[in-house]
């Protein structure tokens, strides 16, 4: 993440940022090296993520499910709410037996819309995601006739693997995708990065 460091005024967006207390971006925000617009789904942990970053004067947040492209949906919240989701198979596979699941009927706002709404269509530097499954549909539908590539794309793979069970062939999808719009890919495991080159 030396893009962070090196971009003192960059911009970006997080979505599905929990309570804002792990992931790869929550250093970055927090020493405000960078501006970002938190985005989060769950009322609950959305109301815990205001509260962890009412003092920042460097985020925007946003109570929004996000897709590619917007809609209503159907949203399951479980558990702690870390693996909350639009996919019912995800839900599925994630869910302990007897544990309470809530569907939220929800309107969603298509990534590229989220994008305009929050001007960021021109200067967009990094844009980073953890939705539980639809990380590859959300990036998909970023169209770049209505904004600008962001620089750097750091999205999860660990929910295509283990859904794949070895088959790589949502993860070979989404990185020709990357690839064929001039974007360099790093796979990890556990998260990804796609970055212009």
């Amino acid at each position: 993440f030396v893009f962070y460091m090196l971009n003192p005024n960059s911009k970006g967006i997080v979505i599905g940022t929990h309570d804002g207390t792990t992931g790869e971006w929550v250093k970055h925000v927090k020493n405000k090296s960078t501006f970002a617009v938190l985005v989060e789904a769950s009322k609950k942990q959305f109301d815990e993520l205001v509260e962890n970053y009412l003092n920042f004067d460097n985020v925007l947040f946003r109570n929004n499910v996000i897709t590619g492209k917007g809609g209503d949906v159907e949203f399951y919240e479980f558990g702690s709410g870390l693996t909350n989701t639009i996919s019912e198979s995800h839900y599925k596979s994630h869910v302990e037996d007897n544990e309470k699941v809530v569907i939220v009927k929800m309107s969603s706002v298509g990534i590229n819309d989220l994008i305009i709404e929050e001007n960021l269509q021109h200067n967009l530097d990094w844009l980073h995601l953890d939705t539980e499954s639809i990380d590859d549909e959300i990036i998909m539908s970023l169209d770049f006739n209505k904004i600008n590539k962001p620089k750097l794309i750091v999205f999860e793979t660990i929910n295509f693997s283990e859904e794949r069970l070895g088959n790589s062939e949502r993860i070979d999808k989404l990185f020709d995708w990357l690839r064929f719009n001039g974007y360099k890919v790093k796979y990890d495991y556990w998260n990804s990065f796609a970055f212009l080159h």
